[in-house]
């Protein structure tokens, strides 16, 4: 049996096929307006997100029922106080129900706001369809940096630094 070597034509189509697919899955809301919200607290307040108009905030869509959310959760609990003195904002988003949240918080001693997505609207506008997912929304409104796995400490630093110049 033969086996016939591909045509140039047949490469260049499979190239563009994958580049294409690979352009088609960037993600859609970096450099745009970081999409507008108000949802409330785990203590029963509202936040919106213009409330934060001019400065830097890092948002953490996290569910209770993925481990890896929770371990994002637990890093950035852990780092925030230095990206808050660097001027950056963090706000933890818990997507889906409320059950057994505020426990969690508390038995963890999770010191982050906890704003509640529980019909995952703004989780949807950001794109978080997986969890973790932290967008990193520069003082001007636009989405600067996301990422949808486990963050090292130093590269939510690196990120801080991005949008603060500290």
């Amino acid at each position: 049996m033969k086996i016939r070597k591909p045509s140039n034509g047949a490469i260049l189509l499979f190239t563009g096929i994958v580049f294409g697919g690979l352009y088609l899955m960037r993600d859609s809301i970096l450099s745009e307006p970081a999409p507008p919200f108000t949802l409330p607290d785990i203590s029963g307040g509202k936040i919106s997100l213009s409330s934060y108009s001019g400065r830097p905030v890092l948002l953490l869509f996290w569910t209770m029922s993925s481990s890896e959310s929770r371990r994002e959760l637990h890093v950035l609990n852990r780092v925030a106080p230095d990206l808050r003195s660097r001027g950056l904002e963090v706000l933890s988003v818990k997507v889906g129900t409320t059950g057994g949240v505020a426990d969690y918080l508390r038995d963890y001693k999770i010191q982050l706001r906890t704003l509640l997505d529980t019909e995952a609207e703004v989780a949807r506008a950001y794109g978080a369809a997986d969890v973790p997912r932290l967008v990193l929304i520069g003082p001007d409104g636009l989405v600067k940096r996301t990422a949808s796995a486990e963050t090292p400490d130093n590269v939510l630093r690196e990120w801080a630094a991005s949008v603060t110049g500290s």
